[in-house]
């Protein structure tokens, strides 16, 4: 039921203006069907005549965001299976704010579901550094593992200093910054969706503690995976955020 309400509701919100004029014809007649006293079952009329109105109002408000964001989080337990993803291994989509400071939010919370929600968080400098920014930037996949950096033995034997190092090589991130990252996660990847402007319009992004899941030769197998099942619905679906 959750999932022909939110397709509902999406489809709405991508045909809005479509919704709207054919809605409207309906209404039209059914209310000029009401008004009249020779109607048979005037009742039913006007029950649907303020039915009809009452989707009006409901296409006429529904955020495209908000049915965006419900259509993609339908859409991410298949990403995930289909990529044979873990449980430990997250997948979420970014959408650019855009503005002067060229921030990004993070359109869903992540799946499989964590203890807390991220949902909703914006990052503000984004294309300055990380592996999200550049894809927003490129508008071109990007996939990176600690092991581009930093040999298994090192990460085995001082993980954490060598995921301080690799990460600080690879994506310039400052002393004052690396403590918001996670350093579980040893593996990312960055699909983008779209186009605004000179940038993407969102981010497919996943991330492991796997360090090998996008290391080389996998990741590319995950970004052709990606390409070949799924951009053509991701894009549609965030085609109005």
């Amino acid at each position: 039921m959750r999932f022909l309400w939110i397709w509902f509701v999406g489809s709405l919100a991508r045909h809005r203006p479509v919704a709207i004029a054919l809605l409207s014809t309906v209404a039209s007649a059914t209310v000029s069907l009401w008004i009249q006293p020779a109607t048979p079952n005037r009742i039913a009329y006007g029950v649907a005549s303020f039915l009809l109105v009452f989707l009006i109002l409901l296409v006429s408000l529904t955020p495209s965001r908000y049915a965006a964001a419900d259509l993609v989080s339908l859409l991410l337990p298949v990403i995930h299976l289909v990529l044979g993803l873990s449980d430990k291994e997250r997948a979420t989509v970014h959408v650019l704010i855009g503005g002067p400071k060229q921030l990004y939010e993070q359109l869903t919370d992540y799946y499989p579901v964590q203890a807390s929600h991220t949902k909703g968080r914006r990052f503000p400098s984004a294309f300055s550094h990380g592996i999200v920014g550049k894809a927003f930037k490129s508008r071109e996949p990007v996939s990176w593992s600690v092991l581009e950096v930093v040999s298994e033995q090192e990460l085995q034997q001082n993980p954490a200093q060598a995921w301080i190092r690799a990460v600080k090589k690879a994506w310039t991130f400052d002393e004052a910054e690396l403590p918001k990252l996670q350093p579980s996660r040893l593996s990312f990847l960055a699909f983008p969706i779209g186009r605004s402007g000179l940038h993407a319009r969102a981010i497919l992004f996943i991330d492991s503690s796997d360090a090998r899941r996008f290391f080389e030769d996998q990741g590319q197998k995950s970004i052709l995976q990606i390409r070949s099942y799924f951009l053509p619905v991701l894009e549609e679906s965030l085609r109005n955020v």
